[in-house]
This record gives C-alpha cells, sequence and structure tokens, in this order.
C-alpha cells in the first residue's frame, strides 16, 4: 500500500513540480491512510522510516537482480533468475529478500528507475530529498566499476548460475537413475522367471508356471 501511495503521489502531474519533502510526505501519509482499511494508520514519521527501509531493500535486490539479467544464464527462465538474485541477496546482505511484492510493484516504474539513478550516484542532500524526482530532471550517469570490482561482480554472477544450474543437472539425473533402476529391477525378475521356466519340468513346471504367470501380470508396467 505504501509502495503504490509514494507511486501515485509522485505521478500526479499536478502536485507533482517543484513540491518539498515535507509536502510531498504529507500527501503520501494521506493517502496512505485514507486507503489502508484494516491496517493500522501511520505517523510521517513512520511512513517516512518505513520507506526508507523499503527504498534500500529494494533497490539492493534490483542490482542483484541486474547482474543475474546481464549474465544471462543459458535455460534459465526469468522466474529461475529471480530465485537465483534472491538467492545472491541472502549471501551478500547475510538475510532474506522478503519485498518481493514491493519490487514487483516499483521495478519498471519510471519514477522509481529515476529515484534509483540517483540513489545509485553520489549527490548533496538536500530538502527534496525522498520526495519524488522532477520529470524535468535528466537521468544521472552511475559511475561505472573499477576494473577489479566489474571482474569480481561477473565472476560471482557466473559462479551463483554455475552453482545453480549444477544442482538442477544434479537433481535430473537423480531423477532419471531412479526410473533406470526400477526398470532394470522389474527386467531382471522377468529374466529369472523365463530361466525357471526352461529349467522346470512335468507337474511342478505346470504348477510354477501358474505361479509365474500370476508374477509377471503384476511385475507389468500398466499394473504399477
Amino acid at each position: 500500500m505504501l509502495c503504490k501511495s509514494w507511486l501515485e503521489i509522485s505521478c500526479d502531474p499536478v502536485v507533482n513540480t517543484g513540491q518539498r519533502k515535507e509536502t510531498f510526505w504529507i500527501r503520501v501519509l494521506n493517502r496512505y491512510n485514507s486507503k489502508c482499511g484494516s491496517h493500522p494508520m501511520r505517523t510521517q514519521k513512520s511512513i517516512m522510516s518505513r520507506w526508507d527501509h523499503i527504498k534500500a531493500e529494494v533497490s539492493k535486490f534490483s542490482g542483484h537482480m541486474t547482474e543475474m539479467i546481464r549474465s544471462n544464464p543459458s535455460g534459465m527462465s526469468n522466474a529461475d533468475k529471480s530465485v537465483a538474485a534472491t538467492v545472491d541477496f541472502a549471501s551478500v546482505e547475510k538475510h532474506n529478500f522478503t519485498l518481493m511484492h514491493c519490487w514487483h510493484i516499483l521495478k519498471d516504474e519510471p519514477k522509481w528507475m529515476e529515484l534509483k539513478r540517483k540513489m545509485d550516484t553520489p549527490q548533496n542532500s538536500d530538502s527534496r530529498e525522498n520526495a519524488p524526482p522532477s520529470s524535468s530532471s535528466s537521468p544521472s550517469k552511475k559511475r561505472p566499476m573499477g576494473r577489479y570490482t566489474s571482474k569480481e561482480a561477473k565472476k560471482k554472477a557466473d559462479s551463483t548460475s554455475s552453482e545453480y544450474l549444477s544442482k538442477m543437472h544434479d537433481l535430473s539425473v537423480q531423477k532419471i537413475e531412479l526410473v533406470k533402476e526400477t526398470e532394470g529391477e522389474r527386467k531382471t525378475r522377468l529374466d529369472e522367471i523365463v530361466t525357471i521356466e526352461k529349467v522346470e519340468t512335468g507337474e511342478a513346471r505346470e504348477h510354477r508356471k501358474v505361479m509365474l504367470d500370476i508374477e509377471r501380470e503384476m511385475l507389468a508396467p500398466d499394473k504399477q
């Protein structure tokens, strides 16, 4: 609800231009409290503190997701990349990412992407900090990674992707081996039945044949 309220106020062309931090957050607070339903109403301080947490966590996850998309591991769907980025986040940040719903709301919104560009670029804070980016502001250039940092980031992304694909491959192999083992056991027992039939004769063979026919029927694939 807070992410949606932030976006609605940020994208409102009537109030967006030039609004300062205090004015902006009063509007976000009023919008949130008017739509919170059964959820408890919040104060302006509570709203701003919660947004700072969401902003920091979602921004970090976006970085991990960007690296995963850039490395583009073969055979991984977008859902697989999200899972891998979540694992990477937990490994680096030492805690789980619990705001996936917020990321889905914000990730493709121009106002969020513009805010994230500003967060990624060191700059002096002013009274407009935490207010929405102005629609007239030009995108900031992100400071490029150093050569060592870039190589380490790519190495980490490749390692995470390889580990994920390796686990998926091992799981597939285990399933195939289990099927082969089951089929192999069935074939071995059927071969034993044929051998027994060839050895036994007379009345014993006839009796044994009846019993083996029953067992063969039970071992047939359509009975499994």
